[in-house]
């Protein structure tokens, strides 16, 4: 992995605590990636630096920027670094690095992220413009849920990608009150995949889909535990833990 200092161009606060940051790419180093790779961030603290992973949410198609994800955690040594970086300023990173990629094949696609774990998921949708795909996206609530006109973008160049927004801290009752976009489904990942994918997940079909699984440690296991539990293969599921 290469080290280089990367500056950051401008940083937003796209749902609570969560920050889409845009970092300078191709003048003093260009970061040559691929879609699903992450970087390594150097974090200076009083105690010395320490290192941080973050997935690259950007399309390596764009040479002059690239972009992170991050949820500020509050103790997070990282995230609250990054989170209150400013524009103007630059960070140590270091990378490419990581095996995370997407089966250059015409499978369709599923993606289960949950989170920041989106990251490397919007990658491979601004990379990949002509996959067939489905996007389950997990977050709490309704204003968990940012990169809604992304989505719409998307879905509007690729009539083959579809999505749906999962919200675990949602009803039916207080989806009704928002009155709401149809993408916001209430409930966790499995419940609403199972609800559109259903009957040929339960069937035959169940392997004719690649599954692309990205979240926290617990959240990667328990999907693939459940995928592998309907008689998925293994080889038909791919996954990027943080």
């Amino acid at each position: 992995m290469t080290t280089f200092n990367a500056l950051l161009l401008d940083k937003r606060e796209i749902s609570p605590g969560v920050f889409f940051l845009t970092f300078e790419n191709g003048k003093q180093y260009a970061l040559d990636f691929k879609a699903g790779q992450y970087v390594v961030a150097t974090i200076p603290t009083a105690q010395g630096a320490v290192k941080r992973l973050y997935s690259i949410a950007s399309s390596p198609l764009d040479t002059s920027m690239f972009n992170l994800l991050v949820k500020r955690v509050e103790g997070g040594i990282g995230s609250v670094y990054l989170s209150e970086l400013l524009p103007g300023k630059t960070i140590t990173l270091s990378g490419p690095a990581g095996l995370f990629s997407l089966q250059e094949s015409p499978t369709h696609k599923v993606f289960l992220a949950t989170g920041t774990g989106l990251a490397p998921i919007r990658s491979f949708l601004s990379t990949y413009k002509s996959m067939r795909c489905s996007l389950f996206w997990g977050v709490p609530t309704i204003e968990d849920a940012g990169f809604l006109d992304y989505f719409k973008e998307i879905r509007e160049n690729n009539p083959l990608f579809d999505y749906y927004i999962c919200l675990s801290r949602e009803t039916l009752e207080t989806l009704k009150q928002a009155q709401n976009e149809v993408v916001f489904f209430p409930g966790r990942i499995n419940v609403v995949m199972e609800l559109y994918l259903g009957p040929t997940l339960k069937g035959q079909g169940k392997n004719q889909f690649e599954y692309y699984v990205c979240g926290s440690r617990t959240v990667v296991d328990s999907l693939k535990t459940y995928l592998f539990s309907l008689g998925v293969e293994k080889s038909n599921v791919f996954f990027e833990k943080y």
